[in-house]
């Protein structure tokens, strides 16, 4: 991957007078005279000793001054260590790239003039036009397969431009499809190209471990400081609201710590009613200032009653210019139901004012409110109603059991108060109109003459009955019960709601259960073990009798299809829908598609733009209608700008190169890409060379005067 080149290789055809030295030495070699002297024998030896001295040193000097000759003709040459690190794979190495590209939603972040998708497509196509035009690349934006071809494929007009698309899966998943595609490529080069904003949602795990043979190269988009608000979450409590009962609104937002936004709510009918404003409702007051603690989260809070019944957009929309502006509003459809007929049902002889306080229990306005969840009817039941109420004094008749029967399993609910002492009566009856009776009561009840007096244990809370009536438990023991009829329950469908808890547990009275839900067929049916009568205990007189029984007339909660996010499917049930009618769904653009039932539901996959859609019918005789509409939004998690820090990413890697933005990366790289000069080993060496020539120079100077001294004592 590296290799050793010279700047100024021009200079290495110096490298033949490296033997200079040697021509010198051969030209200029000189013989020694012939003198003849006396009989000198002694110092003829010492002669013959220095000059054998004298020759290794003329050849160590000579070679030491060639050494010195090469290495300044190659330090003059510039050696350097050339790093492939570009992109491009040059002339002979093939290269092979795997580009992710971050098509999430916050993307859409403005940065300047431009958001960070546009600078990441820009990018994405410049890289595909200049340095992997020869590459075989995979760009990869969205979950399908990847899988690598020539660069060319992607350019010009095959080239679709960049848009959001809903990823159920983080990016890093994209990643690591990427990085498995390169693994498996017999390319020489390998690189592997991410352009991301860096959300933490995106990264829950560190980039995949890189080989010697594959490089990444991180392009983190988002601005260093993003100064964005957004609206994250718009619920209702209760999650359907209904007419006349005031529902909490709760607007969760995030942004930058310590700061503060203006937040506007507003309530749009969808199906042609007039609209409703909040503030002109006394019930509504206005919202307040949003001020974003240290995390940058800040939370609002307005109740909000509604008046008839519609299907409702409430909106919350900041009143500032953001930077991510699809997310400056985030809005919520309900659905307020119609009034839900309820019959009350008096069986044997009722007390007067037992039956009037069942029916203030369901309607406290009597009728003069018509912004209220229940219409309470007058007259015997009609067999229709969403709720019968039965105060059973008596045991009904065959006929009045078996239209009871039919009710409930068709779908409706049926709530019983039982008197106590019916349960002395129950053996007389015939067996018929028992096993009628108790396919809709707990159980037969059970003969029991223990007296005490119990206090009420909720079992089940979180049971619609007692749905958004707050914290029950704190009611629970200001219900007190003196008389009932105990059931023992052994069916699966049975459960209690509230137990009967004695008082004194050394009474030898037991536990047993005061609210009962059984399911039949497509209803339920709802049994109070006892009256709301003044022999029986404050029942009739307890805080949560009333909403419990509005509750028990509460609609099937729709509101789970209501509001989804753009990316999944939109379904409704078949039997919604007239028999025999055609259905379309209208987009928010206003197009119509034809859906056709399957196993049950109409469902739609292709909501590809949020806004709202509407469920049509539409029969052979020309009449048509809406069933539902469905409000699709962007994905609220992708307003949470909250980035990961690129070092917990990538955990610091060599092998990944870090950029936030394409100029920085190629700069990088250019950085990379240039020759590290090789110079400090030859230069240290030609000083130690010149130290040695000179010590070899000087040498026999400093040798004479022993050389005199050893010949003298051997002449001796």
């Amino acid at each position: 991957m590296f290799g050793l080149q010279f700047l100024f290789s021009a200079a290495l055809w110096g490298l033949p007078l490296m033997g200079l030295p040697l021509l010198l030495h051969l030209l200029f070699r000189q013989k020694a005279p012939v003198v003849q002297f006396s009989t000198l024998r002694f110092i003829q030896a010492s002669l013959r000793q220095t000059a054998a001295r004298k020759r290794v040193q003329r050849w160590l000097l000579l070679a030491c001054r060639a050494l010195l000759l090469g290495l300044l003709i190659w330090a003059l040459a510039q050696p350097a260590l050339k790093p492939s690190a570009s992109l491009s794979g040059g002339t002979s190495a093939s290269v092979a790239a795997a580009v992710v590209v971050d098509t999430s939603y916050s993307m859409l972040l403005r940065d300047g003039q431009t958001t960070l998708l546009q600078k990441a497509d820009a990018a994405v196509q410049d890289l595909l036009r200049t340095e992997l035009r020869d590459a075989d690349a995979a760009v990869l934006r969205d979950g399908s397969p990847p899988h690598l071809r020539p660069a060319a494929d992607y350019r010009g007009d095959h080239w679709p431009a960049l848009r959001p698309l809903p990823s159920p899966q983080p990016l890093i998943d994209r990643v690591n499809a990427a990085a498995d595609l390169l693994a498996n490529s017999g390319a020489d080069r390998k690189w592997l190209i991410i352009l991301t904003d860096a959300q933490q949602r995106e990264f829950p795990r560190q980039l995949p471990a890189t080989t010697n043979d594959l490089r990444t190269l991180l392009i983190d988009l988002h601005p260093p400081d993003v100064s964005s608000a957004a609206i994250t979450e718009l619920l209702t409590d209760p999650v359907q609201p209904r007419m006349g009962i005031p529902a909490q609104i709760t607007i969760r937002l995030t942004g930058r710590p310590n700061d503060t936004r203006e937040v506007r709510l507003t309530v749009k009918n969808v199906d042609g009613n007039q609209p409703q404003q909040p503030g002109k409702n006394a019930n509504t007051p206005p919202l307040p200032i949003a001020h974003f603690d240290a995390a940058g989260h800040a939370e609002l809070h307005t109740p909000l009653s509604f008046n008839q019944s519609s299907w409702l957009l409430i909106t919350a929309e900041l009143a500032s210019t953001e930077p991510l502006q699809w997310a400056v509003s985030r809005s919520r459809l309900v659905h307020i139901p119609a009034p839900q007929p309820v019959a009350v049902l008096p069986i044997g002889r009722p007390n007067p004012l037992t039956l009037r306080i069942v029916r203030l229990a369901l309607d406290p306005g009597e009728g003069r409110d018509s912004a209220w969840p229940v219409a309470l009817l007058d007259g015997p039941p009609r067999w229709n109603e969403s709720l019968v109420v039965a105060l059973l004094n008596d045991w009904p008749d065959q006929n009045t059991t078996q239209q009871m029967q039919s009710f409930v399993r068709a779908g409706g609910t049926l709530m019983l108060f039982v008197q106590s002492g019916l349960e002395s009566t129950w053996p007389a009856l015939d067996p018929a109109r028992q096993t009628a009776l108790a396919e809709l009561l707990p159980s037969p009840p059970r003969l029991s003459q223990q007296s005490a007096v119990y206090h009420g244990s909720i079992v089940k809370p979180d049971d619609p009955v007692l749905a958004d009536l707050g914290d029950v438990h704190q009611s629970e023991s200001r219900l007190v019960v003196t008389r009932l009829v105990q059931f023992v329950a052994a069916d699966k469908n049975v459960h209690a709601i509230i137990n009967a808890a004695p008082n004194d547990p050394d009474s030898g009275a037991k536990l047993t259960g005061l609210l009962w839900r059984r399911a039949v067929g497509s209803g339920q049916v709802l049994t109070w073990a006892t009256l709301p009568d003044r022999t029986s205990g404050n029942l009739r007189v307890w805080d949560l009798f009333p909403p419990s029984l509005v509750n028990a007339a509460r609609p099937p909660d729709s509101s789970n299809n209501l509001n989804i996010e753009i990316g999944q499917s939109l379904s409704i049930p078949a039997a919604l829908a007239p028999a025999g009618a055609e259905v379309d769904l209208q987009s928010p653009g206003g197009g119509l598609t034809r859906v056709v039932p399957a196993n049950d539901r109409y469902t739609f996959a292709d909501a590809s733009a949020p806004g709202l859609y509407a469920w049509q019918w539409r029969s052979a005789g020309g009449r048509s209608g809406t069933i539902a509409w469905v409000n699709v939004q962007l994905p609220a998690a992708e307003a949470d700008l909250r980035y990961k820090p690129i070092s917990a990413i990538t955990n610091n890697s060599p092998q990944v190169l870090v950029a936030h933005s394409l100029e920085e990366a190629r700069q990088r790289l250019a950085a990379m890409d240039a020759p590290r000069p090789q110079w400090t080993l030859p230069i240290a060496l030609v000083l130690l060379l010149l130290c040695l020539e000179g010590l070899l120079g000087a040498l026999p100077k400093f040798t004479l005067p022993w050389r005199v001294a050893d010949n003298a004592s051997k002449a001796l």
